[in-house]
């Protein structure tokens, strides 16, 4: 493991720790982080703990890295360990820019080595079902998507030494990045590839971080559009249920149900739901399994799928600042 920067690296290392495919056998964090320090020889009985992560793939026999370093080491990490023929596993979002998503991709690829973007929406049985109604058509053809999602983040007095810290900075992108990635990434997984963005970015209630702390993204299709809300300022414990409309009938995605409304049903009706596939129960047995038989990442794990999510906040992120939409493919725009 390299890191503990993103807050989800706890709940990994839980799945892990109660996992018969694999176990930690070393971790590089910073020196200066003492308590993640403690915290890991204490709970996980690790005490191969490296202060630099190079020296940690030079020496340790190893084959897979979880990599929860912040937005700075995330990419070096990821194209040395793909140079060690080393799998990888990453946090959602992928990267924090579309020319080091594509660094990655391509290390891995160049070296046949599986990379994972986790996104936890793909752990949801409520997400899967929706992915499977909207396959077979039960609403018809899908023309938007609607998701919000967000807290209230961090006050003041605890932002220094917090997680919002790091990804408060200007190039992490702050809510924007950190939320708007979600809801790209369930339009993609059902949707495809817009053809246009458009794009707001900004920093409204939490003056104190250097970057934003909402952000809105609109996805343009042929025939559709997804709107995409990423907010670190809201306040209250609202139900943020996405929504998927279609030409035939409506999905609202909750965390332990789907609701299915159609015209013969405006009142909608709960769809039963069904246990995750053997082997795919959680991020960490998903990649063991997967990396074990040799098989392919799919849905929105698959890093490609993320790549095409980076592209389009990136997009995002330049719409905001130009104050016009962007035409994708990205590059084109770029010359």
């Amino acid at each position: 493991m390299v890191g503990v920067a993103h807050p989800h690296v706890w709940g990994i290392l839980r799945l892990l720790k109660e996992s018969d495919l694999g176990s930690l056998a070393a971790a590089s964090v910073e020196p200066t982080q003492r308590t993640a320090r403690e915290r890991l020889q204490k709970e996980y009985k690790i005490q191969k703990i490296y202060g630099d992560y190079r020296d940690m793939l030079d020496e340790e026999d190893i084959d897979v890295v979880f990599n929860y370093s912040d937005h700075i080491l995330r990419t070096d990490v990821t194209t040395l360990a793909a140079s060690k023929g080393l799998h990888i596993m990453l946090e959602k979002p992928m990267a924090y820019n579309l020319p080091d998503a594509e660094r990655m991709l391509a290390a891995a690829e160049e070296k046949k080595v599986t990379l994972m973007v986790n996104w936890p929406t793909m752990w949801s049985s409520a997400y899967r079902k929706a992915h499977e109604l909207v396959g077979k058509g039960a609403i018809g053809d899908v023309y938007h998507i609607r998701t919000r999602t967000g807290h209230n983040s961090v006050e003041e007095r605890d932002y220094a030494g917090s997680c919002f810290e790091w990804m408060g900075q200007k190039g992490a992108s702050g809510a924007y990045m950190d939320f708007c990635c979600y809801g790209v990434a369930l339009a993609v997984w059902l949707m495809g590839m817009p053809k246009k963005i458009f794009g707001v970015a900004g920093n409204y209630v939490k003056s104190f971080m250097p970057s934003y702390d909402n952000g809105i993204v609109v996805m343009v299709y042929d025939r559709g559009t997804a709107t995409v809300e990423g907010t670190w300022s809201q306040i209250g414990s609202l139900s943020e249920a996405p929504k998927i409309f279609g030409s035939k009938g409506t999905i609202s995605i909750g965390d332990e149900e789907v609701k299915v409304f159609t015209k013969d049903k405006p009142e909608g009706r709960s769809a039963e739901m069904d246990p995750l596939p053997e082997g795919e129960a959680n991020a960490v047995e998903y990649l063991l399994t997967r990396v074990k038989y040799d098989e392919p990442i799919t849905g929105m794990c698959d890093p490609k799928l993320s790549r095409d999510c980076q592209e389009i906040l990136e997009a995002g992120l330049i719409a905001s600042e130009v104050g016009k939409a962007i035409t994708l493919p990205l590059r084109d725009d770029r010359g």
